[in-house]
């Protein structure tokens, strides 16, 4: 039996690829990243196991709204620091949609 919150990202992953075959389903795992750390992989890991997703995208913000005075890396360096974790962790992925925009970063826009 999955949990609840797996529940919950299976529904999301196939309202976000119901038309790309079950086998390319991505976890969008959002957030600050500052900075990203083996905590934030393997919470993303364990969410994709066991909600059965095979791909996760990192999503680092730009200017998370919750962190107005945010002080510290920038969202380039931010975003270069999930590449390098990306790079080096089989099934990651990495997405600039939200250091690319303006204003602040809402995951769900």
């Amino acid at each position: 039996m999955i949990s609840p919150a797996a529940s919950m990202l299976r529904y999301a992953a196939w309202r976000y690829n119901n038309d790309m075959p079950a086998s390319r389903a991505t976890l969008c795992f959002g957030g600050t990243f500052d900075p990203i750390h083996l905590g934030h992989l393997r919470c993303a890991r364990a969410a994709a196991d066991d909600a059965g997703f095979d791909r996760i995208l990192l999503i680092p913000s730009a200017r998370p709204p919750h962190k107005p005075d945010h002080r510290g890396a920038s969202p380039a360096d931010r975003l270069a620091m999930c590449h390098i974790a990306a790079g080096e962790t089989p099934g990651f992925d990495v997405s600039n949609i939200e250091i690319n925009r303006p204003g602040p970063s809402y995951t769900i826009d």
